[in-house]
């Protein structure tokens, strides 16, 4: 969001912007309405009137950063970098740490016991039995990075609770600091709404857990820590109960899940979970970042063989509902098509080479076989199409130098974004997590994260990304010949 006085600078700005442009390329108001793709020229004189809100001015400078030929020269291209700085990277740097995976601890979160002793939280509780953690608050990397230790070495579930706000970069931070743990099976966090004032809220608990497990006697035990910063906790009570999820009840509004097991709620239904995506995809623009190309990129046609000789279909109930997944797969790939549509997909050409290797896509559904190498050349020849072709259709390749998660993240249009685990199958034998925001000032701040630094900054432009692309195809091409 753009912060206090900037508001005024930056509608200066971006109307001092648009007259350079205007003067600079020897454009009317109405040539320039149809170069930045509005309906109607009072969008391009409200910005030069100054008469508008924040969300005009961000889309106006998005479309004027994908019109890099507006900006040759240097008075419009200096008050567009100026705009730059003035609407600042904050929400765009943590988007940038999630995913580099800085949000990473390397120090120990450390508890002090009740005999004075400060010991490792870890080692404190990692042979405990049955252990269960409810945690008010708990926002320290240090102890995420240990309860991830946990988690994969123990038994131990966790129930976490966050109080809401209504700060974009809170809720970034919020993700960037829990991503280690959203994906566990045995890990589920939640947002509230705190319910009182203010003078009430500073009453209420928070930074606070409550620990539970069986003692060396087999009876179940509780200890009770308050959190006294970013690395450490401090044990206050033993053997009590205290319910935080009572405290939530009586103090929160709104409880809203963080990681939803949204697959397992519907009955793993596919045929209602992929309603759903296409929903989230209708007639909207779509900005993605993953490893390969994912299901909506495939054609209907090779997607139904390949399920039709895989093993979904060994399920007798699977051919109920079969030609209605094959439907839905192919209306969703139809919408990526659409002209009215933008569609931003970041890969990984490594991920691309694996694919075009081995025909498994890295999220591939569990009952559908691999694609042989016949498909893998239809599909690789129809992206590089669609690439050729679709003036709306971007395909970017990262630049693999620089350390990227394999998270994979997908925004529809402005009203949801979505992030899961990488090489998910869908499985009924996995839960499948799916984190879903539908914050917009959040999903804004991944567009313009996406636009304004992911893809001019991280990756390859869209001609060489279309050489690399060629070239797999080439290779592939090559090896099918020599078998």
């Amino acid at each position: 969001m753009i912060q206090g006085g900037n508001m005024t600078i930056i509608l200066q700005y971006c109307s001092k912007l648009g007259l350079a442009i205007l003067e600079d390329n020897d454009l009317s108001r109405s040539q320039l309405t149809v170069l930045l793709g509005y309906t109607s020229k009072t969008s391009v004189d409200r910005i030069i009137q100054q008469k508008v809100g924040e969300r005009a001015l961000t889309d106006f400078y998005e479309r004027v950063s994908r019109k890099p030929e507006l900006l040759q020269k240097a008075h419009s291209r200096h008050l567009y970098e100026r705009v730059s700085e003035i609407l600042g990277n904050d929400s765009g740097q943590e988007w940038l740490r999630l995913l580099t995976g800085s949000s990473q601890a390397d120090e120990p979160f450390m508890i002090a016991l009740e005999n004075g002793q400060t010991a490792d939280f870890f080692e404190t509780y990692k042979d405990r039995k049955n252990l269960s953690v409810r945690v008010l608050g708990g926002l320290s990397s240090s102890f995420v990075s240990a309860l991830r230790r946990l988690m994969e070495q123990t038994d131990c579930r966790c129930t976490q609770y966050i109080r809401h706000t209504d700060s974009t970069l809170h809720l970034s931070s919020v993700l960037r600091c829990l991503f280690p743990v959203l994906f566990f099976q045995k890990y589920e966090g939640f947002t509230y709404d705190a319910g009182f004032s203010d003078d009430i809220r500073l009453e209420l608990p928070y930074n606070i857990m409550r620990l539970t497990y069986d003692d060396e006697a087999g009876k179940q035990t509780s200890d009770i820590c308050i959190f006294t910063g970013n690395r450490s906790c401090r044990k206050v009570w033993a053997d009590m109960e205290y319910d935080l999820s009572a405290i939530i009840r009586f103090t929160g509004l709104n409880v809203q899940p963080i990681n939803s097991k949204i697959l397992s709620e519907m009955g793993n239904n596919y045929v209602s979970y992929l309603h759903f995506c296409e929903k989230l995809e209708l007639n909207g623009n779509i900005y993605q970042f993953k490893n390969d190309f994912g299901i909506e990129q495939i054609p209907a046609a090779i997607l139904n063989d390949a399920l039709r000789e895989g093993s979904f279909l060994d399920d007798p109930d699977a051919g109920l509902f079969f030609s209605e997944m094959i439907a839905i797969m192919g209306r969703r790939n139809e919408n990526t098509s659409k002209r009215e549509n933008e569609y931003y997909s970041v890969l990984r050409e490594s991920a691309l080479r694996k694919f075009a290797s081995t025909g498994i896509m890295s999220d591939h559904f569990w009952g559908m076989r691999s694609f042989t190498p016949e498909e893998r050349i239809a599909i690789f020849r129809r992206i590089i199409r669609r690439m050729e072709d679709e003036p709306n259709y971007h395909l970017f390749l990262l630049d693999e130098t620089h350390s990227f998660t394999e998270s994979e993240i997908t925004l529809y249009g402005e009203e949801c974004l979505s992030m899961i685990k990488p090489h998910t199958t869908y499985s009924p034998a996995e839960e499948h997590f799916e984190i879903l925001i539908q914050q917009r000032d959040y999903c804004s701040s991944f567009r313009v994260f996406f636009l304004r630094q992911m893809i001019p900054q991280y990756t390859k432009n869209e001609r060489a990304s279309l050489r690399k692309i060629k070239g797999i195809l080439a290779e592939l091409r090559q090896e099918l010949k020599q078998t």
